[in-house]
């Protein structure tokens, strides 16, 4: 049986705003050279619900929960009002780490991200530990570790934020302080399986272009016709 304990206390850790209406400011944000990318063995897929996004995730490591699931209702229902634009919580097999997807309709620079976040860890015992802007799957996604003291333990955070014009959208992933080390290098591997849908495709108008189609719906048959695939999964394959 998975331990339910510390689902309990990712909860209570959770249990800060998302939904942003400050006021941009000036915010520094370090960006990253490094390009990340999907992991070959994330092979099962994700849809946004309200915003045009990816997730490709490794179905050994994790379990995936919707809406009609109990394990979500749950969740969303310990959350409470902070649990707003939740569509899936993720659970990793051990039962030892998870990871929540929440989103919203409202377009919102990166900056009032990182702002609204800071302001609501200062009033607890939280405190965020690295951030930077990098590029994952061609598009630029904010990244943010934050770590939240509960007294017994401590609760550290990594997660990914992707805004567009249609809205936003994070996905959070935590474990404890003591398990980090453990889980780490699967919470990354997860993170980097997020991918914008409208990059991939812009991507794969601009192949066709290039390649001398001025339809990408017939590129698509002839390249699916060649190769026995849609270049759209091509590009999430190659990516």
């Amino acid at each position: 049986m998975k331990p339910i304990i510390s689902f309990f206390f990712m909860a209570i850790s959770f249990g800060f705003l998302f939904s942003c209406t400050g006021v941009n400011t000036q915010v520094e944000i370090d960006k990253s050279g490094i390009q990340y990318s999907k992991p070959q063995a994330s092979t099962k897929l994700i849809k946004g619900e309200k915003v045009d996004y990816e997730l490709w995730v490794d179905k050994t490591k994790w379990e995936i929960y919707d809406s009609s699931d109990t394990v979500f209702i749950d969740f969303k229902n310990m959350l409470g009002s902070q649990g707003t634009g939740l569509s899936h919580v993720l659970r990793h097999n051990s039962g030892e780490s998870m990871a929540i997807i929440q989103e919203i309709r409202t377009s919102t620079d990166f900056e009032i991200l990182h702002k609204t976040l800071s302001e609501s860890l200062s009033t607890g015992k939280g405190s965020i530990v690295s951030e930077d802007i990098r590029r994952v799957n061609g598009s630029d996604i904010l990244y943010i570790k934050w770590m939240e003291d509960l007294g017994t333990s401590k609760i550290v955070w990594l997660s990914y934020y992707l805004s567009k014009k249609t809205g936003h959208m994070r996905l959070a992933c935590g474990t404890t302080e003591e398990l980090l080390t453990e889980y780490e290098s699967d919470i990354i591997d997860l993170l980097n399986g997020l991918v914008d849908s409208f990059e991939e495709a812009k991507e794969a108008e601009m192949i066709a272009e290039k390649s001398g189609f001025n339809s990408l719906t017939y590129f698509s048959k002839c390249f699916r016709d060649a190769f026995h695939i849609l270049p759209s999964k091509y590009i999430q394959q190659h990516a």
